[in-house]
């Protein structure tokens, strides 16, 4: 396991990231404007906020429903032992329509996130793929009906984060 060290994060990162999390689409130019500090300054602290692993390269946020893909299920797995949970983590990410899985503490080993065009394509999906999966005692499926809230944290305080040290 890999040691890690405590990164800390100063007003002008805490900034840049809270405007970035709020549309990631801005350009750097725009971020410094906003801030007050140079495109330059913004630059070089992205870099090494990537470098870091502070912040990852964002991909699109699509509107599901608009592109026929009407089902999101939330699916509470329980394992038949805690020791399958990488093992069925595995197979889960084999599973395209699983969009991320968190392992949980409480009732569910493993909550997952699935989406889906129609209640058929969702009953294939827990048929045929999740609950073939071993060590796979039994699944529990919420149907999301409407996502009400979905942001980014904002950052207040100073943060530190651990870094990995090789």
């Amino acid at each position: 396991m890999a040691l890690r060290k405590k990164i800390s994060i100063d007003n002008v990162d805490r900034q840049i990231l809270n405007i970035l999390t709020q549309d990631n689409n801005i350009s750097q130019a725009e971020v410094a404007k906003r801030i007050y500090v140079s495109a330059a300054t913004v630059h070089v602290r992205m870099k090494r906020l990537l470098r870091l692993g502070l912040i990852q390269s964002g991909g699109l946020k699509l509107n599901y429903p608009q592109i026929g893909y009407d089902i999101c299920v939330f699916v509470g797995i329980l394992l038949e032992k805690t020791t399958l949970q990488s093992s069925v983590m595995n197979e889960l990410d084999k599973v395209i329509e699983v969009v991320n899985a968190h392992h949980t503490a409480g009732i569910y080993s493993v909550l997952a996130k699935i989406i889906c065009r129609d209640t058929e394509h969702l009953r294939q999906v827990l048929h045929q793929k999740i609950q073939n999966i071993a060590g796979i005692q039994r699944i529990e499926t919420l149907i999301s009906l409407e996502e009400v809230i979905n942001r980014p944290v904002i950052l207040l305080e100073e943060q530190e984060w651990e870094e990995e040290e090789d």
